[in-house]
């Protein structure tokens, strides 16, 4: 039976009177259920009897009682009483004397004609409801304390539906947040008849919600949901229903994902824990970026000042030995914004769905071994022998699941379920470290600083409380992976700027060289150039092209700019012998030049080629 069945009682018998003369008061907390309960109560009685008329109006932002007549109006005929009608007034009073006649109390029959001005509306709705006994009407007008009209028309209202109509009216309020509160507790004694405050009932609540999301699936999850909002504490069932709509909006971008039943699990998880917990202020989003509500190590405590958690409690209440899935950016960018994007090209690369193409359906040895806990000893023992074996072998994985099985070897050996000991496990790691450090893995990925993310979805196990020997491990593969990817990387770069200048300088024109400018604008360019073909290259130009390339050279070679406390062209001196050369091949070939050409690349030596040299020659060691 539901918490607020007596409510429900109440209303019914309340319903059942003919002329009460007495106002129905339902009160509760923002966001406690109390919607939520009058639409139950609503959806249930028009089912029962279906010639009792309900409408429901919210006074929230309302400033003028006569704007209510308008919506009960619209509310019995949508079409006489839309935006379009009222606005086409004069050709709504000439159809009525051409012969319209409007059925007012929805009884089927015409009931003649109507004069459209809003303080008529409600009046003759009443008249026509009086005449007709067999359909009752009910009035629920809904958040009273958020409306803008002032307290004494509202209540005027109110008290003349109530005794001089005699209409059913149920009012619904947090009571503590009503302004003017002696006004409103002579007309609460005068008016209201039953007061009744509606309590939390979230297993009811939960249940219909999620069936009204049914593309969720959350049917079969909904202890998950309960866990997380008992924890939480969090009271207000309107953000709850707002996660689950927002959490729809979600999995209709990774649909094709949800039928992992272990990753839907903790995407639930992890996505509703820090949904309710954003919404009851415990954690924000600088938190969430910085990731410390997935690992309680090293978390700046300030950022829980305001709190009524800390990082710790949060961590142990929802992420301690569950995976966090996405980053922390990935998280808030949609959490806070909207934005999906990362979400969805990362779920693809976790690791339910990224797994051995020869062993699609078996999860990797060092996940099942993640989940220790929920195996039996046999099988146990069997995956830790092997995942040992492969170990000592030196058996090479991608960085980020080798740390993944150097953070288990650790942690079992730690926990005495393994006959290896951390010295063993620091001189694997250094022999693996020197054997695969210019492997492509370590050349094109870079697993970066200390973190719990790693792109598998999984923290480290051994890292949850912050491990030393894991630290050393870690830092060890860490500065040379780094060392063998900013290797690689130079080489890239290198390898990219000598193509991309030698394209440049072979067809250069205005745009291009003002796009490679910026692009290079920091970069040595000219030190991948052969000095002898760019002076055939400056010959063969047109006068346009050679005083635009003269132009762009004046602005790159300035005195003035600064980077990191040096002059700008401190990092173009390994270009001084091009330029020293350049001058000696301009001078040689400019004879074969016609007088105007001859013109022009005499000012480009002498405006700037000697003067780049004269910057560059003082930055030389």
């Amino acid at each position: 039976m539901s918490v607020n069945h007596h409510i429900e009682m109440n209303l019914e018998h309340y319903f059942s009177l003919h002329e009460p003369e007495y106002a129905f008061l339902i009160t509760g907390s923002w966001g406690g259920g109390k919607t939520y309960f009058i639409d139950s109560v609503i959806e249930s009685t028009e089912r029962k009897n279906e010639k009792m008329k309900i409408v429901k109006i919210s006074l929230f932002g309302l400033k003028r009682s006569s704007e209510i007549n308008d919506l009960i109006f619209q509310s019995f005929h949508p079409i006489l009483g839309s935006k379009g009608m009222r606005m086409a007034g004069n050709i709504f009073k000439s159809a009525i004397k051409l012969g319209l006649k409007v059925d007012l109390d929805s009884d089927g029959k015409p009931d003649g004609q109507v004069e459209f001005k809003s303080e008529n509306i409600f009046s003759e709705i009443i008249e026509r409801l009086k005449n007709n006994k067999e359909n009752s009407f009910v009035l629920i007008l809904d958040d009273l304390e958020r409306t803008d009209i002032s307290i004494t028309e509202i209540l005027g209202y109110i008290n003349y539906i109530v005794e001089i109509s005699k209409q059913k009216v149920v009012l619904i309020a947090n009571e503590s947040n009503i302004s003017e509160k002696e006004k409103y507790s002579l007309f609460k004694e005068k008016v209201v008849g039953k007061t009744f405050e509606v309590k939390h009932d979230f297993d009811e609540f939960i249940n219909a919600t999620v069936q009204k999301h049914p593309s969720c699936d959350l049917s079969g999850n909904v202890e998950i949901i309960k866990d997380i909002y008992e924890k939480s504490k969090l009271k207000n069932l309107r953000k709850i229903k707002r996660s689950i709509e927002n959490f729809e909006y979600l999995i209709s971008h990774i649909d094709e994902y949800k039928s992992n039943d272990e990753f839907y699990k903790n995407l639930i998880r992890c996505y509703f824990s820090l949904s309710m917990e954003i919404a009851t202020g415990n954690i924000n989003e600088e938190a969430i970026r910085n990731k410390f509500p997935f690992n309680r190590v090293n978390a700046d405590e300030k950022l829980f000042e305001n709190s009524g958690l800390t990082s710790k409690e949060i961590y142990e209440n929802y992420f301690k030995g569950y995976p966090q899935l996405y980053s922390g950016d990935a998280w808030c960018d949609y959490l806070y914004k909207g934005d999906i994007e990362k979400i969805t090209s990362l779920t693809k690369e976790l690791v339910y769905f990224n797994k051995d193409k020869d062993n699609v359906k078996d999860d990797p040895l060092w996940l099942k071994l993640w989940y220790y806990n929920k195996l039996e000893l046999d099988e146990f023992n069997k995956l830790l022998h092997e995942m040992e074996d492969d170990f000592k072998s030196l058996k090479e994985y991608e960085l980020p699941i080798y740390l993944h099985i150097v953070s288990l070897m650790i942690f079992f050996i730690k926990n005495g379920l393994s006959s290896l000991s951390i010295q063993d496990v620091k001189n694997t790691v250094n022999q693996y470290a020197v054997k695969f450090k210019t492997s492509p893995h370590w050349k094109q990925s870079y697993i970066g600083k200390k973190g719990r993310t790693n792109g598998s979805g999984y923290g480290y196990i051994c890292d949850e409380d912050g491990d030393d020997d894991f630290d050393f491990c870690r830092e060890l593969i860490r500065s040379e992976n780094e060392k063998s990817y900013l290797a690689e990387e130079a080489e890239h770069t290198k390898n990219k700027i000598i193509e991309a200048t030698s394209h440049l300088f072979n067809e250069f024109n205005d745009t291009t060289f003002k796009s490679s400018y910026e692009e290079y604008k920091y970069e040595p360019i000219f030190k991948h150039i052969n000095p002898t073909e760019f002076t055939h290259v400056i010959l063969n130009k047109c006068n346009n092209e050679i005083s635009t390339f003269n132009q762009h050279l004046f602005a790159r070679y300035t005195e003035s700019m600064n980077l990191n406390n040096r002059p700008i062209c401190f990092y173009f001196r390994s270009e001084l012998s091009f330029w020293i050369s350049l001058e000696e091949e301009l001078a040689k070939n400019i004879t074969d030049s016609d007088t105007l050409k001859r013109h022009l690349i005499q000012l480009l030596i002498n405006n700037n080629i000697k003067r780049i040299i004269n910057i560059l020659e003082p930055h030389q060691s």
